[in-house]
C-alpha cells in the first residue's frame, strides 16, 4: 500500500488526483480511480476537521495488478452529524459521492473518517466479478483478515476463481 499525507486544504484533491495518476500509471481503471479520490478529498476539506487549520488528509492507495484497486481516504473525523440535503437537478453541488458510489464496485465508510472505494483493475476484471455474489468477495477479504467495518488496512486479497475456473 503507498500512501500520501496531504494539508486540508481545497488545492489537496488536486494533489491526491496527481497522486492516484502516478500510483497507477497503466491501469486502466486509473482515471475512475483518480476521481473517486478527488471526490473523497473533496468532502475530507470540506466536511471534515480535516478541513480545519492544520488538519490532514491521508490516501492511500492498495493494487492487485490485473485484478484489483482500492482507493482510501482517511480524514480527521465529521465536524458534525451528517445531515442528508435535497438536491435539485441544477445544483452544482453535492454529487462527489454519487459519483464514488457510480465509478465503484464497491464503496464504504466506517463512520470515524475513513471512506474506501474498491473496483476492478480493468472493466473485464468485472464481468467476472458480475457472476459472484458481493457475499462470495466480501467472505474471501474476511478469510483474509480485512472486514469493511473493522478500520483495518486491507491486506493482499486474492478473490476465488468464478466457477469453471476463469478469473
Amino acid at each position: 500500500m503507498t500512501a500520501l499525507t496531504l494539508p486540508g486544504r481545497p488545492e489537496s484533491a488536486r494533489a491526491a488526483r496527481e497522486f492516484a495518476a502516478g500510483c497507477l500509471a497503466g491501469c486502466p481503471s486509473c482515471d475512475d480511480a483518480a476521481l473517486c479520490v478527488d471526490e473523497l478529498v473533496t468532502n475530507a476539506v470540506q466536511h471534515s476537521r480535516s478541513g480545519l487549520p492544520g488538519g490532514t488528509v491521508e490516501v492511500r492507495i492498495a493494487v492487485a495488478a490485473g485484478e484489483w484497486l482500492r482507493v482510501e481516504v482517511q480524514d480527521a473525523g465529521p465536524l458534525a452529524p451528517a445531515v442528508p440535503a435535497q438536491r435539485g437537478p441544477l445544483d452544482e453541488r453535492g454529487r462527489g459521492l454519487a459519483l464514488v458510489v457510480t465509478l465503484a464496485e464497491v464503496f464504504g465508510a466506517d463512520g470515524d473518517g475513513l471512506y474506501w472505494a474498491w473496483m476492478p483493475w480493468a472493466p473485464g476484471v468485472r464481468e467476472v466479478w458480475d457472476r459472484r455474489t458481493f457475499a462470495e468477495v466480501i467472505r474471501a477479504a474476511e478469510a483474509a483478515g480485512w472486514a469493511p467495518d473493522s478500520g483495518t488496512l486491507q491486506p493482499p486479497l486474492r478473490i476465488p476463481a468464478a466457477p469453471g475456473g476463469h478469473r
